[in-house]
């Protein structure tokens, strides 16, 4: 087998045992639970009167986790029992626990609970979701229990419950070697950079190449890291929380190391807010038939042993560790899936497993039910509205890059403040790339019911020149500021034709961000009609009568000539720039930096207008099909946006 194969071979196997070592620690966390429910003295037991609870706990906090990850998780757990807990006790002691026998009351209750944990923002979603667990639980078992619920101690099994979850979530991380984040981060950091090195080789020998067949085939070769490079780039965000929880004098010592936006950006893309609606609602409804299914067909084999009933969860687990990282299931139907069969297996004392496991079902579909209803009353969520949305942010951020993009100063200095802030842009406009294609993944996979169909060849083509233009940006920012550099050492050669340059500089931001700023506005028009009829409530249009044209300040790079000026333009000035440097006394090595950096910013604007065309065109035809009665004319929507 040829080396890169090997590599790639191994780093997908890296990456395959990655996973399998979290199933294998979640298994052990729920072997845990079991045996401590089950064989535990029976005091004990007695206080752990929600076991399937503590299974749930178990599998929130500990799937793809390091130990730092699973101390944050017993914090959140203890979070959420503080925010839950202490209420309910207040609430069943001053109401009476026979008051609730009326489904009403607790209905109302549970609706209160959920709004108070629900409010804060601030409040991570791990917390959220272990509280609403509680909350169910809380007041259903006094419902179900009545004047039997004990009003301190009810809450108290509750809090135990979870707290077993806890404790097996970080033992499990312990053993039988802690699975530290800082060493999984060091050592996908090398696996990712074994990685980006191969490929550099692939690309640099396809530029190499002779023909392009044999340089077509060796991109196609960087194709599958590619894809492994992405895969640990994911992995090593999802873990850099966890190191900051192993090592508590990072966080507090230097709260400014890490950027707390991209941190938090990089928290939420996981998982995203006992999301778009229609997806998540599909994943949720088919993970929780699945583990139903499951749960049941084991607690027949295992009738005649109940005490081992447990045992079947050991095998789901591993599976379900998998099925979070599929693209039809994700961490919705992954989670949803583990839970419908924990809760049967898990369970104590309601009845046959049929039984159970018919009334979980109908309970998941009423809940789903609810949301969707709840989600297309108040704010009905998509994905391909939220990847519609998520498209013009895209847009706008890239416009806000484009804007900063400055060649050189009249002053002798320029602030590296300058370079410093417009990486920062780069940056947010990859995370907005990332969930820009989350979303196109998620709406490709969404029924259309009575929609029009999503147009994913339109969102892939738009999303490979963002992420073109993206890439662009950045080797044009590393080149600018290798040309400051570069230029302090020329002296007088590059003073004089620097102002030349700086005029067409302008000129291409000026187009390309004027272009940006209506297409931005564009993607959000949901109907032509719509938008017409707004135009024409507000009197924008020009008056036929008076003869008063429209005018608009916009600008779209429609034509090759437009192109080609702004290219040309910019050549020739560089070309003066060579001819100059060289015919002056400077010192080689400025020379040959600053003709290679000209060449660059040369290369990247031409790619950055025709990546600007592709995406107009891309656009346009968005509109077509959202639009198929209305007769389109792009620079009359382009103007009247504008006026707007």
């Amino acid at each position: 087998m040829p080396a890169r194969a090997m590599m790639a071979a191994d780093q997908a196997w890296a990456v395959w045992r990655r996973r399998l070592g979290s199933a294998f620690r979640t298994a052990l966390a729920c072997a845990m639970v079991g045996c401590i429910t089950l064989y535990g003295p029976s005091s004990l037991q007695n206080q752990l009167a929600f076991p399937a609870f503590s299974y749930v706990t178990a599998v929130i906090i500990v799937s793809d986790a390091t130990l730092g990850d699973s101390v944050r998780g017993c914090w959140h757990a203890l979070y959420a029992t503080v925010q839950v807990v202490p209420p309910s006790m207040l609430s069943l002691w001053v109401l009476g626990p026979a008051r609730f026998s009326s489904v009403g009351l607790a209905a109302i209750m549970v609706a209160l609970s959920a709004f108070a944990v629900a409010l804060p923002e601030s409040t991570h979603l791990m917390a959220k979701r272990i509280a609403f667990g509680q909350i169910v639980i809380v007041y259903v078992g006094a419902v179900i229990h009545g004047d039997q619920t004990g009003a301190v101690m009810h809450p108290l099994h509750v809090a135990s419950s979870t707290a077993l979850g806890a404790f097996a979530s970080v033992l499990a991380l312990l053993l039988p070697y802690p699975r530290l984040a800082c060493c999984e981060v060091r050592k996908l950091c090398r696996l990712y950079a074994e990685n980006a090195s191969e490929r550099i080789n692939l690309f640099m020998k396809a530029f190499c190449a002779q023909d392009n067949p044999t340089a077509v085939e060796t991109i196609s070769q960087a194709k599958p890291l590619a894809e492994t490079g992405t895969k640990f780039l994911q992995s090593i965000k999802l873990i850099q929380e966890g190191v900051m929880w192993e090592r508590p004098n990072i966080r507090l010592l230097k709260p400014g190391s890490l950027n707390p936006g991209e941190r938090l950006q990089e928290m939420e893309m996981p998982i995203r807010g006992r999301q778009a609606t229609f997806t998540v609602a599909n994943a949720r409804a088919q993970g929780t038939a699945m583990g139903s299914v499951y749960g049941v067909v084991g607690c027949f084999i295992f009738q005649r042993f109940s005490d081992i009933r447990f045992l079947p969860l050991l095998p789901w687990i591993i599976f379900t560790s998998f099925l979070r990282h599929s693209s039809m299931y994700g961490q919705a139907g992954g989670i949803s899936a583990v839970i419908g069969a924990l809760l049967i297996l898990g369970r104590k004392g309601y009845g046959s497993p049929g039984e159970f496991a018919i009334a979980r079902l109908t309970e998941a579909f009423i809940g789903l039910f609810c949301f969707i209803m709840v989600e297309l009353l108040l704010q009905p969520t998509r994905a391909v509205n939220l990847a519609k949305s998520q498209l013009s942010q895209t847009l706008g951020t890239l416009r806000e890059c484009i804007e900063e993009v400055v060649l050189c100063s009249r002053q002798k200095e320029m602030p590296t403040s300058i370079f410093q802030a417009l990486r920062e842009k780069q940056n947010r406009l990859k995370a907005h790339i990332t969930e820009l294609e989350l979303f196109t993944g998620q709406a490709e996979l969404e029924p259309d019911f009575w929609f029009l169909p999503f147009r994913v060849a339109c969102y892939s083509k738009l999303l490979r020149s963002l992420s073109k233009m993206a890439d662009l940006l950045h080797f044009m920012n590393y080149s600018m500021e290798l040309l400051l550099q570069a230029s302090q050492r020329c002296g007088p050669a590059w003073m004089e034709i620097q102002e030349h340059m700086t005029t067409d500089l302008d000129i291409f931001r000026k187009n390309v961000a004027s272009s940006l700023k209506c297409l931005e506005k564009i993607a959000l028009i949901k109907s032509l009609t719509v938008f017409e009829k707004e135009f024409q409530d507000k009197k924008i249009n020009h008056n036929l009568e008076l003869g008063k044209a429209l005018k608009a300040n916009v600008c779209i790079l429609s034509t090759d000539e437009e192109e080609e000026k702004i290219l040309n333009s910019f050549l020739q000035h560089s070309t003066e720039v060579t001819d100059q440097i060289h015919s002056n006394q400077i010192e080689e090595e400025p020379k040959s930096q600053m003709v290679l950096c000209l060449s660059a910013l040369g290369f990247c604007i031409s790619g950055l207008m025709r990546e600007m065309k592709d995406i107009e065109r891309e656009i346009r035809e968005l509109i077509r099909w959202d639009n198929p009665t209305c007769c389109i004319n792009f620079y009359e929507i382009c103007h009247k946006i504008d006026s707007l």
